[in-house]
């Protein structure tokens, strides 16, 4: 009877147990960040909080979320069974460089029921108006892939402006279309729009306008799971969609089990976070630019306006100014005041040309700079150890393509005034030289056309590719490949035809048409004309690295015919290093001479320029022909005929003392010096100061 009873207790204390238990569930909350304003990350805390045990409205271990993957949250919590739970998501992002807050709207209500449950995909509510399970975009048949992107650094390195541009997204396969993502230029890409506020904006650490985002639709019969699909962010100009920059870095996404629609987690631009300047210094600078060499390319005018940014890459506070013309130069200055800079280290700047109140950043590249992020595109100034007693005075006047303190060059985006023949040459000297005597490889960047034999340089031949042949595809596959080479609109040539002067001096040569025809495509209708040169039909130019980088260049479009002199791999000219760039010679090899081969006449820039009261003014014939080298004031006079009658083939130099043809001295002020000879005709600007 003892033991009966002592089973019954047991059974019945079994019992109790059991309905205790069932009185606890399991819920599983499931949260998606694409709709927080600020930079949530996985080390970010974000939480579920509320009114029930083991929730509490403050920060509690009981209701921190766990991150799945990119924008996905999950956290399971045992409640009561049958019991209503009031609760909000609370997002802390300063992990990740951020602010924190709650999302908006009331109370999230709902009951527990009597079993475990995961409860559907909810979103960070930015309005109190929003539905908590909608996603950021509106659902459609084909699956939806929700892209996003934070332009904090882009706009604090004066990268991009909102108002003269647009964001836009590029990807999935060539050639076509997938639904709304392409890498096809010849079809509309998709553009981003800048987000909207949250009621609770004030919380956070980034204003909204910093976040742009698309809804992006792939049809599912055109993907299978877990295909990985490549993308790229562009900036493109507002008024014409095709003038853009590619961002330096690929990256991709895979399609989700069961063609599930997907939110991808918010990227900076080539991942470059804003850095804020730390500082502790003040300096004064007096930034000083030559625009002599922008205003004979054809890229500077009277009228326009230079502007000086500094403090990019958290070199200072980010600030800009206009510079001054200096009285009867070709030279702009402005001191400027730079604060919270480190002394001892780089100030990071850049001149920009400012044209009917659009920012044009100039034409430069540190070719010594190899970390592959933007800082490579910045002017650099090594700041003192020590607080320096005056204003650091930085020149940037010298006439190269390569150095440090070059003038600056801007690309001219007006169109051609009329029809321009031009003809492209390219120069294969630099790579073979660096073949033959380094023991280097020209890699391929996009594909499988590496060149280590330079016998290969000649054999191969060259292609030019880019805006200025009409875009960068075409209709034989990749952009990039051998099968370029049998295109007639990508092929150059060095055999005496399609503009060649001399076959066989591995200078070849390719014409376009520059048309004002408003069915121009790419940039064969401006005056800055933009391409890049490859080995083979390989994107080898750069030889490592370098994506991207590509020729720009400017046309005299006042002529019907211009001839463009390129350098192979002048674009990186660090890595040709048996190549002197600004001279074109071999360089740096004892006892070895090269020929530099004269390919048209060309008038040269007088030095010095400013002058007193002698300047030298140069220019190169490739034959001996009848040449005219005239003077002439601001009025259009003529003041002095240095030549006229033949001269020999190569380099030439004429003095001129400042004297008319009488001998008289002339006076200060501003004079055009003129060469003519067959189917050439250039005049250049120089400056007498007395």
């Amino acid at each position: 009877m003892k033991k009966f009873s002592t089973l019954w207790a047991l059974l019945i204390i079994f019992a109790a147990s059991s309905i205790l238990i069932a009185q606890n569930v399991n819920v599983t909350i499931c949260l998606n960040t694409a709709t927080v304003p600020d930079t949530v990350g996985s080390n970010s805390a974000v939480h579920v909080r509320g009114n029930t045990a083991p929730l509490t409205w403050d920060e509690t271990t009981g209701g921190a979320m766990t991150n799945v993957g990119g924008d996905y949250w999950e956290v399971t919590i045992e409640f009561p069974v049958n019991t209503d739970i009031n609760y909000k998501f609370f997002a802390n992002a300063a992990g990740d460089g951020g602010g924190s807050g709650w999302e908006s709207g009331g109370d999230i209500v709902f009951n527990t029921g009597s079993s475990d449950t995961t409860l559907p995909v909810q979103y960070f509510r930015k309005a109190s108006s929003a539905v908590q399970y909608a996603p950021p975009y509106t659902p459609t048949d084909s699956i939806d892939v929700w892209f996003r992107i934070n332009i904090h650094a882009l706009v604090q390195n004066f990268i991009f402006d909102p108002e003269t541009q647009i964001l836009m997204l590029k990807g999935g396969t060539w050639p076509g279309q997938w639904g709304d993502l392409t890498w096809n230029d010849a079809i509309k890409s998709k553009v981003l729009q800048p987000e909207t506020g949250s009621d609770n904006a004030g919380q956070f650490g980034y204003p909204a306008e910093y976040f742009w985002s698309a809804n992006v639709r792939i049809p599912k019969d055109s993907v299978s799971e877990a295909q990985s699909i490549g993308y790229k962010f562009v900036i493109a100009d507002k008024a014409d969609s095709s003038n853009y920059t590619w961002q330096n870095d690929d990256w991709s996404f895979t399609i989700p089990k069961g063609k599930a629609d997907t939110t991808l987690h918010w990227r900076f631009w080539n991942g470059e976070a804003p850095v804020e300047a730390v500082g502790e210094d003040t300096v004064q600078v007096k930034f000083r630019a030559d625009l002599i060499n922008a205003m004979n390319e054809n890229g500077y005018s009277i009228g326009d306006t230079l502007v000086v940014r500094w403090g990019y890459s958290g070199s200072a506070i980010q600030t800009e100014d206009t510079l001054i013309n200096e009285p009867l130069t070709t030279i702009y200055s402005k001191e400027i005041e730079a604060q919270k800079v480190t002394l001892g280290s780089d100030l990071l700047y850049q001149y920009y040309l400012l044209k009917n109140n659009d920012p044009y950043r100039e034409v430069f590249y540190d070719f010594n700079d190899t970390s592959g992020t933007g800082a490579a595109e910045r002017r650099k100034l090594t700041l003192p150890p020590t607080q320096p007693a005056e204003a650091i005075v930085v020149d940037d006047f010298e006439d190269s393509r390569v150095t440090m303190r070059r003038m600056p060059r801007f690309q001219n985006t007006n169109p051609v005034r009329q029809d321009v023949l031009v003809t492209f040459t390219c120069d294969l000297r630099p790579a073979y030289y660096q073949l033959l005597l380094t023991d280097a490889i020209i890699e391929d960047g996009q594909g499988d056309v590496d060149v280590s034999d330079p016998d290969s340089v000649v054999a191969w031949g060259v292609a030019i590719n880019g805006p200025s042949t009409g875009g960068w595809g075409n209709d034989l596959g990749d952009d990039w490949g051998r099968h370029i080479m049998t295109l007639e609109d990508k092929r150059m040539w060095d055999d005496g035809t399609h503009g060649d002067i001399t076959p066989g001096d591995t200078i070849y040569s390719y014409q376009t048409v520059c048309s004002q025809d408003s069915a121009s495509v790419g940039s064969k209708g401006i005056v800055g004309q933009e391409f890049k040169f490859g080995l083979g039909g390989g994107d080898n130019e750069p030889g490592k690295g370098g994506f991207g980088l590509n020729h720009v260049e400017n046309i005299d479009d006042s002529q019907a015919q211009f001839t463009l002199h390129s350098d192979f791999g002048s674009i990186n000219p660090g890595f040709y290093t048996k190549w002197d760039f600004d001279n074109h010679c071999v360089t740096g090899i004892d006892g070895f001479r090269d020929v530099t081969v004269i390919r048209s006449p060309t008038l040269k820039r007088n030095y010095p320029n400013p002058f007193n009261p002698v300047t030298t003014i140069r220019f190169e014939l490739h034959k001996k022909v009848d040449v005219k080298l005239v003077i002439y004031n601001v009025m259009g006079q003529k003041v002095r005929t240095l030549l006229n009658g033949k001269q020999n083939e190569g380099v030439h130099k004429v003095l001129w003392s400042g004297s008319d043809d009488r001998g008289n001295p002339v006076s200060s002020g501003v004079y055009f010096y003129r060469l003519t000879t067959e189917n050439y005709d250039k005049t250049m600007k120089m400056i007498l100061l007395k």
